[in-house]
């Protein structure tokens, strides 16, 4: 569809991958410097949703360890609440 913007193709497939509807993405029928910003595309959704899932399991890792020292400080719920707001970005 030359209407539709390529971002706009490409991020919708990078999405159905991310989803789990599709395993990769096949890319054809396209002229060389159209093939190759596809390409660009998807892998700038790749970086961001690896950067994405990294963020995300540091979070986690990072509410883990709060809980653990808060378990390990046996904490009263109101300290516990301003180490919470010290640790946050």
């Amino acid at each position: 569809d030359l209407e539709t913007p390529l971002e706009e193709t490409m991020g919708a497939l990078a999405q159905a991958v991310r989803a789990g509807k599709a395993l990769y993405v096949g890319l054809s029928n396209y002229d060389g410097p159209t093939l190759r910003r596809a390409e660009e595309i998807l892998e700038e959704a790749q970086k961001r949703m690896e950067q994405e899932t990294g963020e995300m399991l540091s979070a986690a890792a990072g509410r883990d360890a709060l809980e653990a020292e808060k378990a390990r400080m046996n904490l009263p719920k109101a300290a516990a609440r301003i180490v919470e707001r010290m640790e946050r970005p």
